[in-house]
């Protein structure tokens, strides 16, 4: 994804890899709160 954005331009590039990376750390989050919900529910 890098190589790829420095083709492209840097500025999109940050912007994309800024959001991207926002919305994995949220899903992920999101994730570790549930899981533990499974877990303590079985």
């Amino acid at each position: 994804m890098l190589l790829t954005c420095k083709t492209g331009g840097d500025h999109i590039c940050e912007q994309r890899n800024t959001k991207a990376t926002a919305y994995n750390h949220k899903h992920l989050t999101q994730r570790i709160v549930k899981m533990p919900r499974v877990a303590n529910h079985s």
